[in-house]
């Protein structure tokens, strides 16, 4: 990886609402709704965070009905971003 790569991936840990999400995924699945609850981030907000941290790798989302499951992704920066927050990945 490139030192502009690693620098645009590690994004990640330098937002607090991204790490929040991923504390709250830690070993879950969780719908948009149930993320805004445990987050109390703003369903708008939280949506935009989400699409996001899909496209670079992090979380992955599954439709079930009308719902979006979402959960986290296996990968060396989400690996981090849980050893940084104390969870295991």
């Amino acid at each position: 990886m490139t030192l502009p790569e690693l620098a645009y991936q590690n994004k990640l840990l330098a937002q607090e609402d991204w790490l929040l999400i991923i504390l709250k995924l830690s070993g879950k699945v969780l719908t948009v709704n149930e993320l805004v609850e445990a987050t109390e981030i703003e369903q708008s907000l939280l949506s935009h965070h989400l699409r996001d941290m899909k496209a670079r790798g992090y979380v992955l989302g599954t439709r079930r009905g009308q719902c979006i499951e979402y959960c986290l992704r296996k990968n060396e920066v989400v690996g981090l971003a849980l050893a940084m927050i104390g969870r295991d990945g």
